[in-house]
């Protein structure tokens, strides 16, 4: 791992040497005579983050973890402005997308007929994880109809809703039609770049979509997924993508599944092994 001697300039590494020393040194008023009285880390930030703007990345990647807890709405300042640098949408016109009736995580049943399913377990654990920003940035729940994929995932987006996120939930069709009918509009670009750049994106139904012979439309498709796929993992944050589907991961278009099935950040895929609820009288 690069030292910050070798990242900042000798500015900067001057700053942080002054500020650490009179931090743990504070007790000494020699060490004040020659660094100055301990600063905290918000307003030491804030300064030289103004100071040396074209370092801001490397610097706050180094410090935010030292940031106490009583300063968490500076580190989501500081990162969300980080994030918009970065062109992350954090408010668009596009509509949330959400259905009227959106499960829970509370009332996502486990069972069917009676049984407790160890991959409902795991699916309902992964998602969890996700909308908390842990696990794979990018998370797809694989298996038959009827098995709870699309309860957690509209459960996923009301959370994140509820919690102020800047979240937008697609069924694939819908998004292929929200596509085509900006083709005359003009519109393809726009709506794909704000599809590509929300933090927190959902595709349900990945792979039901029928939108006849037009080749740009899946081509729109693959360029959203690729996009996703480059602006996860990143210490910013991450664009974080949660996508569902009936199909088996080998029948996947290969483009698309190649960046579902990305282990980098951890385990990306999470296969549902259940009974379909709507006809076995169960809940999932």
């Amino acid at each position: 791992m690069q030292q910050p001697g070798n990242v900042f300039s000798p500015g900067l590494r001057e700053e942080i040497k002054c500020h650490i020393l009179a931090k743990y040194h504070q007790d000494s008023e020699r060490w004040q005579e020659l660094f100055g009285q301990p600063e905290p880390m918000r307003s030491f930030l804030q300064r030289v983050v103004e100071t040396y703007p074209e370092e801001q990345e490397a610097l706050v990647k180094l410090l935010l973890p030292k940031i106490d807890r009583s300063d968490e709405a500076y580190r989501e300042n500081l990162k969300a402005q980080q994030m918009r640098r970065d062109g992350i949408v954090f408010y668009t016109d596009l509509p949330v997308g959400l259905p009227d009736a959106c499960g829970t995580f509370e009332d996502f049943h486990q069972e069917v007929k009676g049984r407790t399913v160890p991959t409902l377990v795991e699916a309902l654990k992964a998602v969890r994880q996700w909308v908390s920003g842990v696990g794979s940035p990018i998370l797809t729940l694989i298996g038959p109809p009827g098995t709870g994929k699309t309860h957690l995932s509209t459960a996923a987006g009301r959370y994140l809703e509820e919690r102020g996120e800047s979240v937008l939930f697609r069924r694939e069709g819908d998004m292929m039609a929200e596509f085509r009918s900006a083709v005359p509009l003009g519109q393809v670009e726009e709506i794909l770049r704000t599809l590509s750049s929300v933090p927190w994106l959902i595709v349900d139904d990945l792979g039901t979509a029928n939108v006849g012979a037009s080749g740009m439309l899946w081509e729109l498709r693959d360029r959203l997924f690729d996009a996703r796929w480059n602006g996860a993992g990143t210490w910013k944050g991450a664009l974080r993508t949660l996508v569902t589907t009936n199909l088996r991961s080998k029948e996947l278009p290969l483009r698309v599944s190649s960046r579902l099935r990305d282990t980098r950040w951890g385990n990306p895929i999470v296969g549902i092994d259940a009974l379909d609820y709507r006809v076995h009288g169960g809940k999932a």
